[in-house]
């Protein structure tokens, strides 16, 4: 694998970097995709990626990190915000909408079975997508990106970036409406289903298995727990969860098999979420795009006026060996360039927010990013002959559902019932 230029030196500058882990339980060299330096208008479209296994893994898409620093308190670090330049709320409705596009290109690939977007890392799937925000300016996008298998395994991760061409939106046939960031989001899709495909078909059923015994743990640890050995390793500051299977249950354990059949059932409450998403991000998705082409000049025209002593600094870096290019190749020096201009998207901020015009479109941003984890509408779900009402967050809808499934399998155990399953 490419040597990956490190985040973390290039962002000390700006002292965007943490040392602190976060535990996280889970259910980019960007050259060969992304070449940041080219523009024209190409089109781009979704590509395809042939699953070579005949084995469709299920791929849950957790909502992005977004990338907020914050103090020791837990909350936001304003002098860090105003230094990086970061909008707050902008960048929580981002981590949404990130994820929710990210989804659909790689559904389009049709190299996984279901793919879901999910508001954290503890939904059942065999695969996970993994991302934290690491810069957005309209003009400039930065991605880092894992995938993660249920065994806790990192397949592989890397950041990706992408710059907006200064003409995009005189570009034959490109839809305003769309975002702009699109190219990206395609690009990481296909290096997903192209990771997968590198897994030898034993991995791929290995990975399925670890997902099915993990599950069935989750509802009767006291049955199947001790059959995984755990462990721990680390992406971008978090820790994860590794799990080794130790023994797998015989292929005439009912109640394992009963277990796993519940596993169905959590694809309706996913769907309804799907539903819900879908129609968040149908409703900001006029008030992003107007976001992206308003601020894309402003951007544009403040990274072409800074002073040449912002790069120098970067020069002296690049030069002393700290920081090593990507393959050599110049347009990792120009991301390193971009990389810098985080202090200027106060500015693009400000300019969008007193353009009279963009005045509601802002509004919506804010108050979308603010009540991004707030409540939703009730869902209503049936299972078997129940009809199931959720309310609240949901991550409260959620517990809810699960508690729901609990109840199921927790019938396993009564002698003479029967689950209707």
């Amino acid at each position: 694998m490419k040597k990956l230029i490190p985040l973390c030196i290039l962002l000390t500058l700006t002292s965007a970097c943490s040392s602190t882990s976060k535990k996280v339980t889970i259910g980019p060299d960007a050259n060969q995709y992304t070449n940041a330096s080219k523009i024209s208008c190409t089109e781009d479209k979704p590509v395809a990626v042939k699953n070579k296994h005949g084995i469709y893994l299920d791929i849950a898409i957790p909502t992005l990190d977004p990338g907020i620093p914050t103090n020791k308190y837990g909350n936001y670090d304003k002098e860090e915000l105003d230094e990086l330049g970061i909008w707050p709320n902008l960048r929580r409705m981002e981590s949404h909408i990130y994820a929710h596009a990210l989804r659909e290109q790689i559904s389009a690939t049709g190299a996984f079975g279901s793919v879901v977007m999910t508001p954290h890392a503890g939904a059942s799937a065999d695969v996970y997508l993994l991302g934290e925000v690491k810069a957005s300016t309209s003009e400039f996008v930065s991605i880092d990106v894992a995938i993660v298998d249920s065994r806790g395994e990192i397949i592989d991760s890397k950041v990706f970036a992408y710059r907006v061409p200064k003409h995009h939106y005189q570009c034959p046939g490109i839809d305003p409406t769309e975002n702009s960031y699109m190219p990206v989001y395609r690009t990481i899709a296909r290096w997903a289903g192209d990771e997968i495909n590198k897994l030898s078909q034993e991995e791929v059923k290995n990975i399925q298995r670890t997902t099915s015994l993990r599950y069935a743990a989750m509802y009767m640890p006291e049955k199947y727990e001790s059959m995984l050995e755990t462990g721990t390793t680390e992406w971008n500051g978090k820790v994860l969860t590794s799990y080794n299977i130790k023994q797998f249950p015989a292929g005439n354990d009912k109640t394992f098999n009963r277990i796993n059949a519940i596993r169905a059932k959590d694809d309706a409450f996913w769907d309804a979420y799907q539903d819900n998403i879908d129609a968040t991000v149908m409703f900001t998705n006029g008030a992003y795009t107007s976001w992206q082409a308003e601020s894309l000049p402003v951007a544009i025209a403040v990274r072409e006026a800074l002073d040449e002593r912002n790069w120098s600094i970067f020069k002296s870096v690049l030069f002393a060996g700290a920081i090593v290019a990507i393959s050599g190749d110049a347009s990792a020096v120009a991301m390193l360039k971009l990389l810098a201009l985080n202090e200027t998207f106060k500015e693009v901020e400000n300019a969008f927010k007193q353009n009279q015009r963009f005045k509601e479109e802002s509004m919506i941003l804010e108050e979308l990013g603010r009540n991004a984890d707030l409540a939703l509408a009730p869902t209503v779900i049936k299972i078997d002959e129940e009809v199931v009402t959720l309310t609240g967050t949901l991550h409260e809808q959620y517990t809810q559902w699960q508690g729901q499934l609990r109840k199921i399998a927790l019938l396993e155990t009564t002698p003479n019932i029967e689950l209707g399953i």
